[in-house]
């Protein structure tokens, strides 16, 4: 285990298979390069005492449960700022197309207006042509 730098246990064995001085040992060896160690084991396999030695990082699957469950609260927090940020963009939206509507609505009344003007004006010369 000296070459390597991550550790999972996951065993049925109701033993402690690794001991604080088992990892005190493996760190001189492994010249306190940093090791993570997860027992996802139950009962556990790893001392929890080995969590306490520098640069040995240990979790179990409670831990693991814990972090996953602040991740799952973290992404709801971040889901309530999605929706306030999607509902301005929708009412910024629907501003936009009644405004545009309105913008229609008088320019086809203008139009409308003054089309026959325009009709008697501009048929003229098209019926004097046929």
């Amino acid at each position: 285990m000296r070459d390597v730098d991550v550790v999972i246990a996951a065993t049925s064995s109701a033993e402690t298979l690794l001991g604080r001085d088992d990892v005190e040992n493996l760190m001189k060896a492994r010249r306190n390069r940093p090791l993570l160690l997860i027992d996802l084991s139950v009962p556990r396999n790893i001392d929890p005492a080995v969590g306490g030695l520098e640069n040995v990082a240990l979790y179990n699957i409670d831990d693991l449960e814990s972090l996953a469950r602040g991740g799952v609260q973290a992404r709801e927090r971040e889901l309530t700022a999605c929706h306030q940020i999607i509902e301005a963009h929708v009412t910024a939206l629907i501003e936009k197309l009644r405004a545009e509507s309105e913008r229609r609505y008088l320019s086809d009344r203008s139009c409308r207006s003054s089309r026959p003007h325009h009709l008697a004006v501009e048929s003229g010369p098209l019926l004097q042509a046929i």
